[in-house]
């Protein structure tokens, strides 16, 4: 997902919003030596290849770079959102046994900062398997919160990427049918199961779809609303394997403002936009009409899932979003 660091160094790979505005942007060269600084600092605490890399993360550049940098390893990533209670992320988490976790201290959403220190100090605690924990603060970006933790290591965000030699990024031999990402049954029928992808078929899927059904391209500025505990955040990062610049955002798609996903599609001009059906279905209820007065003129596409997008949602989309656009319930 990195060849464009060599190819178009120079073009952005991720732009990273929240509710308070830009967080942060990388370009592919930028993205490859972050990558390249965390999978060392993965190396230097163990990590090898097969090893189990858990994730409790917001959808920001620290999930993305912790997965690249896994993945370099031959690692296996495994991921939730931090709305998840203690007992959701323990029915996952502790079937797989993973040896790092990547944490946020806290989130915000709809306005409200919430912290997570004491549900990671327990989640932290029922994970013997865990050898360090690497934390970070997405709300404020240049500390992080002290965590009180006394059965694995305890690093900073920042200080796992920093790196002051040059470091080359290795990419770890694999299998085609290695594991690259655990991912979840939804758990309504008792403990949530594992379900294993493995590397070849999890990218070349990822890349039909794109590629083929939604004709992203190299430069295509690419957004999917998703959490770290979707598998549409597994599938919308594989968008770096085409190129694709990534418009990442983390919170309410509601706040501040009830048109405030739409708004950013029309500010970064997203050709590609991908949400839930429940979240069109939700917009429509509003009486939101973004196309009313400021025309969407990059917009291309438009991609549902999770759930079947009813017709109404489609003639809410033509007449009210994008008339031009292609609407596609791609999966659900």
């Amino acid at each position: 997902m990195l060849r464009y660091a060599k190819t178009s160094p120079l073009l952005t790979a991720i732009t990273v919003f929240n509710e308070l505005g830009k967080q942060c942007s990388y370009t592919y060269k930028e993205l490859q030596d972050a990558v390249a600084a965390l999978a060392s600092t993965f190396k230097d605490n163990g990590i090898q290849k097969g090893d189990r890399i858990a994730a409790i993360t917001t959808n920001s550049e620290h999930a993305i770079i912790g997965m690249l940098a896994c993945a370099s390893l031959g690692a296996v990533w495994s991921s939730c959102s931090p709305d998840f209670g203690e007992s959701g992320i323990l029915d996952r988490f502790s079937q797989i046994e993973p040896k790092l976790l990547i944490t946020c201290t806290g989130y915000i959403y709809a306005g409200k900062v919430l912290s997570l220190a004491d549900k990671i100090s327990t989640v932290v605690d029922s994970l013997p398997s865990l050898q360090a924990v690497i934390s970070f603060n997405p709300i404020d970006r240049d500390t992080s919160h002290i965590l009180t933790l006394t059965t694995a290591k305890h690093l900073d965000w920042i200080n796992a990427i920093k790196s002051n030699d040059k470091i080359e990024l290795h990419f770890e031999e694999v299998d085609f049918n290695d594991p690259l990402y655990i991912l979840y049954s939804s758990g309504t029928t008792g403990k949530p199961k594992c379900i294993v992808h493995g590397v070849g078929g999890t990218l070349l899927q990822h890349i039909k779809e794109l590629s083929l059904h939604s004709d992203v391209v190299e430069g295509t500025k690419l957004f999917y609303f998703t959490t770290c505990g979707w598998m549409m955040w597994n599938w919308y990062i594989s968008g770096l394997a085409l190129g694709a610049s990534l418009v990442v955002y983390d919170g309410s798609p509601f706040h501040p403002e009830k048109d405030s996903l739409f708004s950013l599609a029309k500010a970064e001009d997203i050709e590609v936009f991908g949400a839930s059906a429940k979240y069109f279905a939700a917009a429509e209820k509003f009486g939101l009409k973004p196309n009313k007065d400021h025309p969407f003129t990059s917009l291309k596409a438009i991609l549902s899932t999770g759930s079947p997008l009813v017709p109404e949602s489609f003639d809410y989309l033509y007449a009210h979003v994008a008339p031009h656009a292609r609407v596609s319930s791609i999966s659900g």
